[in-house]
């Protein structure tokens, strides 16, 4: 995501906090914010071309890093890999039990024993 892609996130961010409780406006909003969640996503899900956050974020890590705990911190060691487990599992529960009423995916085509 270069600069441009960013100013233009950061601008759709502040429209979406504008709308986002205007009745009138629920259709531009859930636009809105289907187009900025896919960019919180890596761009492989879907085969896309655009260049998304996640892409940016983990571009060059290896596994090593990956490991590695972000920031210095005594309270806790959990390192890159388990914040994005624990990001996708929060977004499994919410989007699927809270909003779909359907199974987490993680219960789904065998993911937990992959």
């Amino acid at each position: 995501m270069d600069l441009k892609e960013r100013i233009r996130w950061n601008e759709n961010h502040k429209l979406l906090t504008n709308i986002i409780n205007k009745p009138e406006k629920h259709s531009q909003a859930i636009q809105l914010f289907l187009s900025h969640h896919a960019l919180l996503h890596s761009s492989a899900i879907d085969d896309s071309s655009v260049v998304t956050l996640v892409d940016v974020l983990v571009k060059n890590l290896d596994e090593e890093i990956y490991r590695k705990y972000p920031v210095p911190n005594s309270d806790t060691k959990n390192s890159i890999v388990w914040h994005l487990w624990h990001i996708a599992r929060i977004e499994d529960r919410t989007m699927n039990i809270l909003i779909g009423n359907v199974e987490q995916i993680l219960f789904s085509d065998c993911w937990l024993k992959k």
